[in-house]
């Protein structure tokens, strides 16, 4: 077991310190830990932590988040999903896709659309149980002629694999030189 797990005394001041340390290495640890433990006092810390001023702190509670999957926890990453910090952000678009909460379809087709090739590529991957509103978004990617080559791939694919006929036959186009 973790020392958090163990219970070892002493361990609320170990994660105090943890958490105010300067080190980002220490702050990034201390999320991959209460990842393990998860309850109510771990999310504080890791939504805590999720707003760190480091990136890698940020990601670090963001994968520690997804890990956790309580109600609390996928809300906070629908929440950086949606507006976070562009790393965060991008790490929450692909965690969520697996998080089974419908609320993820709105968040992945607004990423999809986001105009940002880094974010909606992360979608785009992730869209596989997404709902109408994933698909919708697919479509116009596809057809945008103006959008990242490799990303209207990728989202026929995306739509090939979901049995719509636009993507197969984007793919085709698209190999025979089209």
């Amino acid at each position: 077991p973790s020392i958090v797990q163990s219970g070892i005394a002493g361990t609320d001041e170990l994660i105090a310190f943890a958490a105010q340390s300067e080190s980002s290495e220490a702050r990034s640890a201390l999320a991959g830990a209460l990842a393990a433990q998860g309850g109510p006092e771990a999310e504080r810390v890791l939504d805590a932590l999720s707003r760190d001023s480091d990136s890698n702190v940020q990601n670090a509670a963001v994968y520690a988040l997804a890990n956790v999957g309580s109600r609390e926890s996928v809300n906070r990453l629908l929440e950086i999903a949606s507006s976070g910090d562009s790393q965060a952000r991008s790490t929450a678009i692909s965690m969520i896709a697996n998080t089974g909460d419908p609320r993820a379809s709105t968040v992945l087709a607004d990423a999809i659309r986001s105009g940002d090739s880094q974010l909606a590529r992360r979608a785009v991957y992730g869209s596989h149980g997404g709902g109408p509103e994933v698909e919708s978004a697919l479509f116009a990617l596809v057809e945008n002629e103006s959008a990242d080559s490799q990303l209207r791939r990728a989202a026929a694919d995306m739509l090939r694999q979901r049995g719509a006929e636009i993507g197969t036959e984007f793919l085709e186009t698209a190999a025979s030189g089209g």
